[in-house]
């Protein structure tokens, strides 16, 4: 039989909906304003992760918004990019700019550092609880709905949130700040270019 992965993604998101729990105390703060009730949690673009949409018209960051990521120093040679994010329900709104993302064409999603998600407010919920492969194994997690602007294209993508824990890790420090996935680079159309380690417009 074929399945349609736009209606599986539906349903799990669906399934997502109907199981929601009030998150974890890492997560707290992407709880909707008080008086707004769950509703605003519902994705406005996405139906299932690993998916991207592209968007134009955008408005342009408000510079007394921003917040400018301090950054990590990176070691490894890939590729890295600068991106801003900001939360779909307030396009015009806080916005953080990571100056050294990690460019992951392994990963469907996006990932951003929780401190500075919080920083965006309210996010709108993806999907609950879903499983990812990851170098530590599988583990469990929430991805939300957040705009990305890389090289003044703009699109929707769904992100997870890397707790600020792995990042103070002395045995196994995280250093990547936010990750940007395939599906979000589909959705802006661009291409990695390998030899120069950067990306390229298409």
């Amino acid at each position: 039989a074929v399945v349609d992965p736009i209606q599986t993604g539906s349903q799990r998101v669906a399934e997502a909906a109907a199981n929601w729990r009030p998150p974890p105390q890492s997560e707290q703060l992407m709880k909707p304003p008080p008086g707004q009730g769950q509703a605003c949690l519902q994705p406005r673009w996405l139906t299932h992760n690993a998916t991207a949409v592209g968007l134009q018209g955008m408005p342009p960051p408000d510079a007394s918004k921003l917040l400018q990521s301090i950054g990590i120093p990176q070691t490894v040679l890939v590729t890295y990019v600068r991106a801003s994010f900001a939360s779909p329900l307030a396009p015009d709104g806080p916005q953080v700019i990571v100056e050294e993302a990690l460019v992951d064409t392994g990963c469907g999603d996006c990932e951003l550092r929780e401190g500075l998600a919080r920083h965006l407010g309210v996010l709108p919920l993806v999907s609950a609880d879903r499983c990812y492969e990851t170098v530590r194994g599988l583990v469990t997690q929430s991805s939300y709905e957040v705009l990305i602007t890389i090289q003044g294209r703009t699109c929707v993508a769904a992100i997870t949130l890397a707790p600020d824990e792995r990042f103070q890790d002395p045995n196994d420090m995280c250093t990547d700040e936010a990750v940007i996935g395939y599906a979000a680079l589909a959705a802006l159309r661009m291409a990695v270019d390998c030899h120069s380690r950067c990306l390229r417009l298409l």
